[in-house]
Formats: C-alpha cells, sequence, structure tokens
C-alpha cells in the first residue's frame, strides 16, 4: 500500500517542507540515519519498509469511517506538526478544534497541520459517503534519538523574506 500513496506523500512533504521547515529537515535525518542502521538492529521486513517509507514523518495512522472524538495526541513533541489528510467520497465534513472553539470544513482534499499534541481536536460526523483520514504523526522520541537537528517552534524567522 506504500508504493500506491507516494505522489500523495510527497505533495504531504512539501506541505511540511514549506511550513515547519526544521521538522521537515529533522524528519528527513532521521530517516538517512534509521535506514543507514548502523548497529544492525532492523529486521529484513523493516529495513524494506524504511526503503519504501515515501512520508518524512515517522507514522501514518489510517482512519476510515469512524467518529474522531475530542482528543490530543500522545507520543508527538509539542513542537512538532501533524498533519490530516482528508479522503474519500463524502460529502460534508466538519473539522473542530475544540481548544479554540472553532471548525472548519473537512471535505475531501483537505489538509490540516496542527499541533496534535496541543491541541484538542475532533471530527464529529460527516454525511454523504466513506471518510477516510490519512493521519499522519512524528514520535518525538524518533527525531530526538536519529536527529541531530534541534526542532524550536515555528516562528516568522523560518521564512526570510
Amino acid at each position: 500500500w506504500l508504493s500506491h500513496l507516494e505522489a500523495f506523500e510527497i505533495l504531504l512533504n512539501h506541505v511540511l517542507s514549506l511550513t515547519a521547515p526544521t521538522q521537515h529537515k529533522a524528519g528527513m535525518e532521521a530517516q538517512e540515519m534509521i535506514r543507514q542502521d548502523k548497529k544492525q538492529v532492523l529486521s529484513d521486513a523493516a529495513k524494506t519498509t524504511m526503503d519504501n517509507w515515501p512520508s518524512v514523518f515517522t507514522g501514518i495512522s489510517v482512519i476510515s469511517n469512524r467518529i474522531t472524538p475530542p482528543h490530543r495526541d500522545r507520543g508527538g513533541s509539542p513542537q512538532d506538526f501533524d498533519l490530516l489528510a482528508s479522503t474519500g467520497t463524502h460529502t460534508r465534513a466538519a473539522i473542530h478544534i475544540e481548544d479554540a472553539g472553532l471548525t472548519f470544513g473537512y471535505q475531501p482534499g483537505v489538509v490540516v497541520l496542527l499541533l496534535g499534541r496541543l491541541i484538542q481536536h475532533a471530527v464529529p460526523s460527516w454525511k454523504g459517503g466513506e471518510r477516510v483520514c490519512y493521519a499522519h504523526f512524528t514520535r518525538g522520541a524518533v527525531l530526538d534519538r536519529y536527529s541531530k537537528i534541534n526542532r524550536p517552534w515555528v516562528t516568522l524567522n523560518d521564512f526570510p523574506l
């Protein structure tokens, strides 16, 4: 299934590189270090997965036809962004940013980047077809171990004019 996602993931990798360039660089560096497997701890299956892994994120969860109750994502660092890509055939959905009291349309094709560990979010319902979300996340411990790049909070200084 990873090979079918490659073009989609390349696009999403670019979204992260434009919005959180340091997190993107750290993810790329960590994946390269894991692929090198200097301590030779990866199984053959893990090596194959890493060689074919198309995303700069350390994990992808597929959420299919499921209500997502209000939650914060565990496992990430507070300053690392999660990326949610809404796909499917549904005609109506909304993502609720509970902490801010905001609601946004969440139809197929919408991509949401958020600090998932800090910001409580939910998708309480959808209508008109199948709802699939590819939830991309970065495990802070993985980047801390395999990347030497410090990941501070994204600021305007990350985007020179």
